[in-house]
């Protein structure tokens, strides 16, 4: 991991929007995916789900910008993340490993904004 004392602003925490167009669509998917409602719920057209301290999901509809997301998570084991999101109707792409370093994980919303489960291996 990165030292990250060096850093001229100490970041604290991470909120990565993602556009949807058709927000009830996306709520039904992070829900399904999340297992639980957004955590917040800033407005009709946006909402939030904790991914863990410090990291936040921002779901919003923007529909001029739907779809073009890509986010990387990282996870302890790629394979448990991913069984756990299918047994909950997701459709996870089998995992793949990179050089050895990287084993991945990916999979879309409904929207085609793109997800993917890495665990690192070094």
């Amino acid at each position: 991991m990165a030292d990250n004392t060096s850093n001229p602003f100490p970041t604290t925490s991470i909120y990565p929007l993602v556009p949807v167009r058709d927000m009830a669509a996306a709520v039904e998917f992070y829900r399904t995916w999340m297992g639980r409602d957004a955590d917040i719920v800033v407005e009709p057209t946006m909402q939030e789900w904790q991914l863990a301290p410090g990291m936040w999901l921002q779901v919003a509809e923007k529909r001029e910008t739907a779809g073009t997301s890509v986010i990387r998570i990282g996870v302890d084991d790629v394979a448990v993340a991913r069984t756990s999101l299918v047994e909950r109707g997701l459709d996870v792409d089998e995992p793949v490993d990179y050089f050895g370093v990287v084993r991945v994980a990916d999979f879309r919303d409904p929207d085609g904004n793109r997800f993917s489960l890495v665990q690192e291996l070094t």
